[in-house]
């Protein structure tokens, strides 16, 4: 046998133990199917920005987050400007990945209700006129940019804005 063959079969050997190791602990250590399953996650969804946000420098909040926010808005207005019709936009968005956000939870807090004391609550929100596209800026930090509009009689939109933010473990 070649060296070069000696080689490559070592680095397969290698790469095969490597596997097995991992997939071990994968199903003897709980933690470890965790941190298995966050990854997988990470690794199989959005890499990138959707293409509405192409050329944006997309600032972490602490930067300079209004102006990204203004550029994001700018871009949007541009694409789909104030009076053109609202079945555009979204289709335009949800072809991009956008995605609606899920019902708030049937336990939330109406907006004209005090907050309780030491209780955990959740407000509630509208879910109208709004997507949201979220990718991974990393295998640690979350990214998205939320779209929202108004509408009038007509369906014509009055109003777009786009927001971006981002959250790390």
């Amino acid at each position: 046998m070649t060296r070069s063959r000696r080689a490559v079969r070592w680095i397969g050997l290698t790469s095969l133990g490597l596997v097995i190791l991992v997939a071990a602990l994968i199903v003897t250590v709980p933690q470890m199917r965790l941190v298995a399953l966050l990854i997988a996650g990470r690794l199989f969804a959005d890499q990138a920005p959707p293409p509405i946000a192409r050329g944006i420098t997309l600032r972490q909040w602490f930067v300079d987050a209004g102006r990204t926010d203004a550029e994001l808005t700018a871009a949007l207005e541009h694409n789909f400007g104030l009076g053109a019709n609202e079945e555009v936009l979204r289709s335009t968005l949800l072809a991009q990945g956008f995605k609606p956000l899920p019902p708030p939870p049937a336990d939330c807090l109406p907006a004209d209700q005090k907050p309780p004391l030491r209780k955990v609550y959740v407000p509630c929100y509208s879910t109208k006129n709004i997507l949201r596209y979220e990718w991974n800026g990393n295998l640690v930090c979350l990214d998205a940019i939320a779209v929202t509009w108004r509408t009038n009689d007509k369906r014509e939109i009055t109003e777009v804005k786009g927001s971006y933010s981002s959250a790390c473990l």
